[in-house]
């Protein structure tokens, strides 16, 4: 797509007063009608619409993507909208038909458009995020099963402190490789989404002028867990990847439970030792230690009188 703007774009890239950053209290103004009731405001990201990719047709799987399921029993979709769900207000999933799985909370869009790609998947969900006044969407593939919250923070922070000319806060490889299909876009970008899908330009990387991305650098180890899992082999390589984390899990959880056990028993043989000093070091009172024999004397002697008496009567 070019870089030169029409007078549609020029418009679209005007400074934008809203604030990214979501302001303390409720929002100037009040939503246009037919708009969503007032939302979360609970959660890390209430101006941002969660959105899940599962439109794709999984050719390459040879089996539904959204449908397949983790370690932890929950399926790759359930996973992406747990994900989305600890930091927006809204989770929506989009399809390219109809609904394959139900998910409570979890409101179904289906592409206006057929095979573009994820691009329609977008254009739904900017759509959506317009419809309930958000200022944008974060989009996550239900085929990136190990992408964590933390990451997704990252690009919502790059986007809230991002120019008025940035649309989209995507990741970056060491490589100069870019990972657009988890990201948070700009609500301001439908137009321009639209605009790419109008003119058969169904990249993503391409949907949108080279100055509206702000690209965040990741790790090598950031980079592994964006894996998008499309071939059996791949979810093998994941699944293997789930396997070893777990199983380091567990071993440094036996390890700290062995260190406090340790820790735990020095401490009482400790608390031990220092009991026993204190009590060789009391001295002794002679008056306490006679006193039990004095006690007992009186009745040692009641009792031999009680035994005398009874001799005595048996004679």
């Amino acid at each position: 797509m070019s870089a030169h703007r029409t007078g549609d774009e020029q418009d679209l890239f005007q400074p934008c007063c809203r604030r990214r950053t979501p302001a303390a209290g409720a929002r100037p103004g009040r939503p246009e009608a037919g708009r969503s009731a007032p939302r979360r405001r609970d959660c890390p990201c209430p101006e941002l619409l969660g959105v899940v990719l599962a439109g794709g047709r999984s050719r390459r799987m040879g089996r539904d993507k959204a449908g397949l399921t983790l370690p932890d029993g929950r399926t790759f979709l359930k996973r992406a909208c747990d994900v989305l769900g600890q930091l927006c207000p809204h989770v929506a999933v989009s399809w390219h038909s109809t609904a394959r799985q139900e998910i409570e909370g979890v409101t179904p869009l289906f592409d206006t458009t057929s095979e573009i790609g994820p691009l329609g998947g977008l254009a739904s969900g900017l759509t959506e995020a317009a419809r309930l006044d958000l200022a944008g969407m974060i989009v996550l593939p239900c085929d990136a099963p190990l992408v964590t919250v933390d990451m997704i923070l990252r690009l919502v922070q790059a986007w809230r402190e991002s120019h008025d000319e940035v649309l989209a806060s995507v990741f970056m490889s060491q490589d100069r490789r870019v990972h657009p299909l988890v990201g948070v876009w700009d609500g301001r970008a439908l137009p321009t989404v639209l605009m790419a899908a109008g003119f058969g330009e169904y990249s993503l990387r391409n949907a949108l002028p080279s100055h509206a991305w702000r690209f965040v650098n990741c790790s090598p180890a950031e980079e592994r867990l964006l894996v998008n899992v499309n071939t059996a082999k791949e979810l093998d390589g994941v699944m293997k990847y789930l396997a070893e984390r777990d199983a380091a899990a567990e071993a440094a959880a036996r390890e700290e439970t062995a260190r406090e056990r340790a820790a735990a028993e020095a401490a009482a043989r400790e608390q031990a030792s220092r009991n026993q000093a204190v009590a060789e070091e009391t001295p002794r009172d002679p008056a306490a230690s006679e006193e039990p024999a004095l006690e007992q004397e009186p009745r040692d002697e009641a009792a031999s009188e009680q035994a005398g008496q009874e001799r005595a009567a048996r004679e």
